[in-house]
């Protein structure tokens, strides 16, 4: 059965994204990470241990849409955005089937450059 109500689809493009990171990194959904609840400020993620702070140090908005509207989302997760994290777009478009990340270049050059 289709999902009707955008609140809906949106929450179920949030767990996916959010179950694909704890599988990614090797941390468990529910005691590391979770789907940050409707209404509380912040990204769509919480981090709920030091360990997941440090192995995914994202502050993320998931977005499941038929249009972009990337000025709006990205100011949106940049005020959202606590000390300490990065921001980031995780997007789908309707009819795809991918997701994509959007970063800020000096945070993406931040994150290859090698460790000295």
């Amino acid at each position: 059965m289709p999902l009707k109500h955008p609140i809906q689809k949106g929450k179920k493009h949030e767990l996916k994204v959010v179950h694909k990171i704890c599988d990614a990194l090797g941390l468990k959904y529910g005691e590391d990470l979770k789907r940050k609840p409707r209404g509380e400020p912040g990204g769509d993620v919480t981090h709920m241990t030091e360990r997941a702070k440090q192995l995914f140090p994202f502050c993320f908005d998931a977005k499941d849409r038929r249009k972009l509207d990337l000025s709006t989302w990205w100011t949106k997760i940049l005020k959202d955005t606590p000390a300490g994290q990065t921001p980031a777009l995780v997007i789908h478009l309707y009819g795809e089937n991918k997701d994509w990340v959007l970063l800020d270049l000096d945070d993406f050059l931040k994150i290859i450059k090698p460790k000295e």
